[in-house]
């Protein structure tokens, strides 16, 4: 796996919610492979009945689908390195916003690592096995995760997968706002990371200093939500190697600052959504920039104009 391997991936998050729809990928006989088709089928299916399909009162909330089966899965002949695979998936994870698993009867570490992810990041977790009972360890897993083993009954599989939905509705829903407030929290601190690493000159001697691979940190330092994974420890020795402070991610306006804020939205006449981007962008700015005077109603008014669209 190397740097050259792997080329920066991260494009911006979907402005719809996501969900992750894991499986074993490796190692399938022809008839695994239809039958797992045949359950993710199924579960597609159960998502687009309840979001956008059976639905009272126009009462619609689509999502979008990712599933490695579809993208990455080792017969498509894709051409991609296994480095490539590992941080499209990530990657994908990363933006979404729920993760369903299909497990099969055989193990797949492939899934056991996606399980991991999403539990670092808060995602509620349905874990589908189609034995006929599930591992005590995924059990355990301290996540929002509902483990059920289906024994390859469709019809149990789909009632499963309408009430994981209707369980987590709310927090899939806010998922892509959480996603950006986790980025905006994390990018004064990567981008600091990132221009300190751009500028060593013993790299492989950094990374082995912090215990971590050079490959590992060139990828992480791409995306701030990926700087969030990273363990404690890791983080607090990358910054001492490079001599960053870590400041608090959590760090809040101050109250003049906010005040300006809600006086600058009445004012304007902004929405709430577009209040929330200003607050969290307000933020990363002063983490950025200390001196940074958000006290006043033209600086909002500035950093609105610099808000993205959408």
């Amino acid at each position: 796996m190397t740097t050259a391997e792997r080329p920066p991936t991260v494009s911006a998050p979907p402005a719809l919610p996501r969900i992750y729809i894991a499986s074993p990928l490796t190692n399938l006989n022809d008839d695994q492979r239809r039958g797992l088709s045949c359950e993710l089928k199924v579960v597609k299916i159960g998502i687009e009945r309840l979001t956008v399909g059976d639905r009272i009162e126009n009462d619609a909330w689509p999502v979008t689908v990712y599933a490695p089966f579809d993208h990455t899965a080792p017969w498509r002949n894709d051409g991609l390195g296994a480095g490539q695979v590992y941080e499209r998936n990530l990657s994908e994870l990363l933006d979404s916003d729920a993760l369903i698993v299909l497990a099969d009867r055989a193990a797949s570490a492939g899934v056991g690592q996606e399980i991991e992810w999403a539990a670092r990041i808060g995602l509620p977790i349905l874990y589908l096995s189609s034995a006929t009972t599930v591992s005590r360890q995924i059990q355990g897993t301290p996540a929002a995760i509902t483990c059920v083993a289906y024994d390859g009954d469709s019809e149990t599989l789909a009632a499963q997968v309408t009430n994981f939905l209707r369980q987590w509705r709310n927090r899939i829903q806010d998922g892509p706002r959480h996603r950006a407030s986790r980025r905006l929290r994390f990018e004064p601190l990567t981008s600091r990371l990132r221009q300190a690493w751009e500028g060593a000159t013993d790299r492989t001697g950094v990374a082995a200093r912090c215990n971590l691979d050079v490959n590992l940190i060139q990828m992480t330092l791409v995306d701030p939500g990926r700087v969030a994974m990273l363990p404690v420890d890791a983080v607090t020795l990358l910054c001492a190697e490079f001599g960053v402070t870590l400041t608090r991610a959590t760090s809040q306006l101050s109250v003049p600052a906010t005040r300006a804020l809600v006086l600058a939205a009445d004012e304007e006449g902004w929405p709430d959504t577009a209040v929330e981007k200003l607050r969290l962008h307000g933020m990363a700015a002063s983490a950025l920039d200390p001196q940074l005077d958000l006290r006043t109603l033209d600086s909002w008014r500035q950093l609105y104009m610099q808000l993205p669209p959408g």
